[in-house]
């Protein structure tokens, strides 16, 4: 079976949720594809498809994830960062990181892993 080859280059976008009431929450994996994060606490996102931009990316997959449609202007950029892709040596992964306020936890359907509270509500600065 020959090698899978990976781009030079990986990019994608991850969301941090909070709830009305400021309270952040996030994912437990439960399964990975591309390597072992099992248990551990995730934010949720992926990698872009094709020429979507980072805005797009986030908004299908936080739907895709939570079973709650979230427009484009409810996602505020926070951070980005680019350096080393740690699961495949030799390249590299450039990451925006979104934020979205007063997501309803009630109204969730969480499609992989189990929802997880997690950030007191000081910890990110209105």
């Amino acid at each position: 079976m020959a090698p899978t080859v990976r781009p030079k280059l990986n990019e994608g976008a991850s969301a941090i949720l909070l709830d009305p009431d400021g309270l952040s929450f996030c994912n437990c994996a439960t399964t990975s594809r591309t390597f072992e994060i099992r248990g551990r606490l995730c934010l949720f996102g992926v990698g872009r498809e094709g020429n979507e931009s980072f805005l797009d990316c986030i908004v299908r997959e936080v739907h895709a994830e939570i079973g709650y449609y979230l427009p484009p202007e409810r996602f505020q950029p926070i951070a980005c960062w680019t350096g080393p892709d740690y699961p495949f040596p030799d390249s590299t992964f450039h990451g925006e990181v979104f934020l979205a306020r007063n997501v309803p936890v009630e109204s969730l359907i969480i499609s992989e892993g189990s929802l997880k509270m997690t950030l007191p509500p000081s910890f990110i600065q209105s």
